[in-house]
């Protein structure tokens, strides 16, 4: 699409998406730059002075459909400029109630990151980031979706892994569904072990080293293909989490050829077998507790056939690491696995005071 301004092409758009006429807004967005779209128009509103966006105006105009802001998007409107409040486009639909284009705007966010071809891990940290940007106040998406009891649009944040805060928890309690507090309150408990994690691989470097050798990693701050949670001076991976893909940890292990993580997926799901952390030689498991056959959302499979071979694969592999890194760590004890993992996982319409409301 080309650049630069046009002042009349610019002036036929904005007229369009006042009028919220998506006729003419198609129709004007086939001539329209990136620039034309993404211009921050000057307000004087009854001596209230601000900018904004088509993008904002289309999401904060309560006459406008969904689909005057969603097509924007379509056309590359900019869901980062931020309004005169410091709130994203995705807190504006919140704010504003317009859930489709607050999908819309998770869903541009989510493509971005496949498009880049992170690994699953990554784009989780990436969709998480971006939705959990805050205003010039410090609320985020996510506390919004709470106070204007946008219940949905809070599930959608938090399956994409929306940073949690204490507050977040108190403020939902305060509006009485106890189901959006369990969920705030998992997933506000995963995040804590997610940071002990990080923590305890960055001040223990011995217990960093053997961990990235037994999931065939190395990784600089920690977070490994697995999600990791801890107990005392142990560090295992929580086998219930998957990706936002849909991926499970067994899936993930087996893409990446982590054999010997595998050993430890199975060794979470079979109560028969002695962790890996214990260093004791590894009796035969019983195949009948091992459940590999879980599917991700594209539809892959850990086969039965592939999940038995896998494990005695990993079994040897799993026995040679193991005593790899006690064999140089030996001034280390390490205690069993526990039995219980942790848990995985209208600023400028001058029309409402919404936009004002202190949250």
């Amino acid at each position: 699409m080309k650049k630069g301004i046009n002042v009349l092409k610019n002036a036929v758009l904005r007229k369009a998406v006042d009028d919220c006429n998506l006729q003419k807004v198609e129709e004007a967005l086939k001539e329209a730059t990136l620039d034309n779209i993404n211009h921050r128009i000057y307000h004087n509103h009854q001596g209230w002075h601000y900018y904004s966006t088509l993008l904002d105006d289309a999401i904060v105009d309560q006459d406008c459909p969904d689909s005057i802001a969603n097509t924007l998007i379509e056309h590359g409107a900019d869901i980062r400029i931020k309004g005169e409040y410091g709130r994203t486009s995705l807190i504006n639909a919140i704010i504003h109630k317009k859930d489709s284009i607050a999908q819309k705007i998770i869903n541009v966010i989510l493509s971005e990151g496949i498009k880049q071809k992170l690994p699953e891990e990554s784009v989780d940290e990436y969709i998480s980031k971006e939705i959990s940007i805050k205003d010039n106040g410090g609320k985020s998406a996510l506390h919004y979706s709470l106070y204007y009891e946008r219940f949905e649009v809070t599930q959608t944040l938090l399956r994409y892994h929306a940073k949690v805060e204490k507050e977040d928890i108190e403020l939902a309690r305060s509006k009485d569904n106890q189901q959006i507090v369990k969920l705030l309150e998992m997933k506000f408990n995963a995040q804590l072990s997610t940071i002990r994690a990080t923590t305890l691989n960055t001040t223990k470097p011995d217990i960093k080293s053997i961990m990235e050798q037994i999931c065939n990693t190395n990784r600089s701050n920690g977070a490994f293909d697995l999600r990791n949670c801890t107990a005392e001076n142990t560090a295992i991976a929580d086998t219930n989490s998957t990706t936002i893909l849909g991926s499970t940890t067994l899936i993930l292990a087996m893409v990446n050829t982590a054999a010997a993580a595998m050993l430890g997926i199975v060794a979470q799901n079979t109560p028969n077998i002695l962790t890996m952390f214990n260093g004791k030689s590894l009796p035969e498991f019983n195949q009948t507790d091992i459940s590999p056959t879980q599917k991700d959302d594209s539809g892959s499979i850990a086969g039965i056939v592939t999940g038995i071979l896998g494990a005695i694969v990993v079994g040897i592999v799993g026995c040679f690491v193991v005593k790899k890194c006690r064999s140089n760590h030996q001034e280390i004890e390490y205690d069993s696995v526990p039995s219980t993992l942790g848990q995985p996982q209208s600023e400028h319409t001058g029309q409402s005071s919404t936009s004002e409301t202190s949250v």
